[in-house]
């Protein structure tokens, strides 16, 4: 995960599962707090639960945070707790 210039401003890289990138951009200040509390979680050993509508970039977060901290080498296990009883 890195920041990169782009000519519409910064944006973060975020390896994806098979080799694909994301991209998001980190105009706002809210997605500079984003970044930020990924930064943060990411130098933890905490388990996060990441809540939002459908949509909002849940996903995206999951993957920069994953890929941000230690375990970004070992796979991402993702779970849909709506699926849970």
């Amino acid at each position: 995960m890195e920041i990169v210039p782009f000519a519409s401003g910064p944006a973060l890289v975020v390896p994806l599962a098979a080799g694909e990138l994301e991209v998001f951009f980190i105009h706002s200040e809210a997605m500079r707090r984003v970044k930020a509390l990924i930064d943060q979680a990411a130098a933890t050993d905490a388990t996060v639960l990441i809540e939002g509508e459908s949509g909002a970039g849940k996903s995206l977060v999951a993957y920069a945070l994953h890929a941000a901290s230690a375990r970004g080498s070992r796979p991402l296990v993702k779970v849909n707790c709506a699926t849970l009883p």
